[in-house]
């Protein structure tokens, strides 16, 4: 068992989503950044204490659509699959079954981009107003 737990902790419109990455299914909800921090620490010392076993663990490619292949993550547990994009830090998601968790990482691939085209698009507009 690790001294520490990192958490992964992201700011979608919807609120503040966040996991344990030391223990996948561990993840928690909230509006705000210490409310979802304290939901993730909860759910992981919930894992933890009832000895959670991890029933699979699988790393695959995905091939999202007209996207390159992506190193994907999927770990099942008692709770569902929680399920990563490996190859973008912080891009995960979660499903009740395989199939829904492979959707919504797909639809999290395309989010995630998505965001990291307009970033880059305004940064470069910035530098251009600046030069």
């Amino acid at each position: 068992m690790p001294d520490r737990y990192t958490f992964e902790i992201e700011n979608t419109p919807q609120g503040f989503k966040g996991i344990c990455c030391e223990v996948p299914a561990a993840c928690g909800f909230a509006q705000t950044l210490e409310g979802c921090a304290a939901n993730v620490a909860e759910a992981a010392l919930t894992a933890l204490q009832e000895n959670e076993s991890i029933l699979t663990i699988k790393t695959f490619t995905l091939d999202a659509e007209g996207l390159r292949p992506y190193a994907i993550r999927m770990i099942h547990s008692s709770e569902g699959f929680a399920i990563g994009c490996t190859d973008l830090p912080g891009c995960w998601s979660q499903g009740a079954s395989e199939q829904e968790a492979v959707s919504n990482i797909k639809e999290a691939i395309e989010d995630y981009l998505e965001v990291a085209r307009e970033m880059t698009s305004e940064h470069q507009q910035q530098l251009i107003k600046v030069a």
